[in-house]
Parts: C-alpha cells; structure tokens; sequence
C-alpha cells in the first residue's frame, strides 16, 4: 500500500498590509561584487539596479512571498519526506526618477576572481500600496459543467472546468502549475489577450458548450482540459488571478498552452500584489488519481 499527501501553506509575510503611498527623495553608495562571467558593463548595470533596490528597502521594507510543499511518501517498506519552500521578496516601493546615477569603481579582483562595482545613486522613490484582502469573489473545481460537480479531487480521464462569480467588474488569469519548472496559462484563452468579468455573471470556462462561450468567441478557439496521472496519484496547483483593475499577464511561449518558468510567473503576481492593492491571487491544489 502506498499512498503521497501534499500539505500546502501559502502566506505572505509582512510588516503591515495596508500603506498609503508617498514619494521620497534618496540617495546613497553601495560596493557590489560580481563573478567573473559577466562583462564590466553587465556588472555596472547590475550594480546600478541593485543600489536602487537596496534605497527603496530601505525606505519602505520588503515583502516575502513563500509557498511551502511538504510531500510524505510511505510504503510497505520504507518512508520518505520531501520539503520545498519557495519564497520571492518584493520591495514595498519603485523607483521614480534619478538625478545622479554614477559608477566610482569598476575593478577586477584577481584573488576572488570578482568584480568589485562601488556606484552612488540619487533620486526620487514612491512608495506602494498594499491591501490583500481582494474581492469575495467564488471560484470552484469542476469535472462536469453544473455547480453540483464541483470537486477537487479529479479522476484520470476526467474533465476540468472552471467556475466563476464576482461582485465586482474585473480581470481574470487562471495557470495551472504541476509542480515542475513551468506554469501553463488557462486562462485568458490564446484567441483574447484578456479575460473580463461581469459583476455576478457566472462564467464556466474550459467548455465548448454555446451556452458558456461569449458571443464574439470562436468555438474552435475554446481549449478542454482532460486530466491523467501516470503514478497512483499526482498533485497539481491552479492559480485563480483576479483583479478589479486591468492587468497585463507576464510574457509566455506560443504554444497551444501557453507556459512560462514558475519563478517568473512568481515574480509577477508577487510585484502585481504590490503595485494593484485589489490584485488577488487563490492558491487552488487538485489530485489526480487513476
């Protein structure tokens, strides 16, 4: 008998959830070492970035996004356990304007075999606002398109769709993550660069049923989700974006199903929560089993 669970937390760590923003003016100089591999102007670049980043922390603090895994696996004869903590910090500001951007020292170190970049930077930074709590909106799992088939627990062969209801006008993604390097885009399908919602509509996506396809879609266009498994049972994550402000969904391949790197997608919705104070992200896992 063999049998794997998946314990999921997802948290944002933080010193406060809600910031009114402001402007400020800052300045400072910073030493930055960099391996061997990249060119002195690379390095100069990097370290003019990276000066920026250290004067808006310091200025505003840093959020810390983690998704921690943890994965149990017991058999007859023997047991293992896997942990994975994923986390992502994000700066509570963006930098405006500079007045003074000025590289003092661009060495090579040979005994560290590192540059060794001193910059001095001045200018004008502002602060973000944040506020997580996002709209009540209702999201389900389906494997048939009626509410009553709402389930996340999924059979191999099955079908996946998707419910959806807000209270209010928005932008809506949807990614599906199996826990490999890359996130596949659901959701807004290939053929619309945007997913909108109607407030209180429902909406079932991932069907070609003409009862849930918008008018202006073609049919042909509407991709269907069938879910497999090739081990007794596999776990995967759907994340559900939604926004009463447009958005713009992070750069992808063109494939059928369009993916891009879990960190990449990561580092979008972490600086989209900073910069959209109604940019709501609902982890969501399903199983999969034969």
């Amino acid at each position: 008998m063999k049998f794997i669970f998946l314990l999921i937390s997802f948290m944002l760590l933080s010193q406060g959830s809600l910031f009114a923003q402001r402007s400020e003016r800052g300045s400072g100089s910073f030493t930055f070492y960099y391996p061997s591999n990249i060119s002195p102007v690379d390095a100069q670049k990097k370290a003019i970035a990276e000066a920026k980043l250290k004067l808006i922390e310091e200025s505003f603090g840093t959020d810390i996004e983690m998704t921690n895994f943890t994965r149990a696996e017991n058999s007859s004869a023997n047991s293992s356990v896997d942990m994975l903590s994923l986390a992502e910090s994000h700066v509570r500001g963006e930098w405006v304007e500079s007045a003074t951007e000025r590289i003092d020292k661009c060495d090579f170190d040979m005994a560290s075999n590192m540059w060794i970049v001193k910059v001095t930077v001045v200018g004008t930074m502002r602060q973000l606002k944040r506020d997580h709590t996002g709209p009540q909106f209702t999201v389900k799992t389906l494997n048939a398109t009626d509410l009553h088939a709402a389930t996340e627990h999924f059979k191999s062969g099955d079908d996946l769709f998707l419910y959806f209801q807000s209270p209010v006008d928005g932008y809506l993604a949807v990614y599906l993550w199996d826990l490999n390097e890359q996130v596949h885009r659901l959701l807004p399908y290939t053929c619309t660069p945007e997913q909108k919602i109607q407030a209180k509509k429902e909406y079932i996506f991932f069907t070609t049923n003409s009862k849930y396809v918008p008018q202006h879609f073609d049919i042909n266009q509407i991709p269907e989700f069938t879910l497999s498994c090739e081990k007794e049972k596999e776990f995967e994550m759907l994340y559900i974006v939604f926004s009463p402000h447009h958005f713009t969904i992070p750069m992808d391949s063109n494939d059928a199903i369009p993916s891009l790197n879990y960190h990449d997608f990561q580092r979008w919705y972490t600086k989209g929560k900073a910069q959209d104070d109604g940019f709501y992200v609902k982890p969501i896992q399903i199983t999969i089993s034969k």
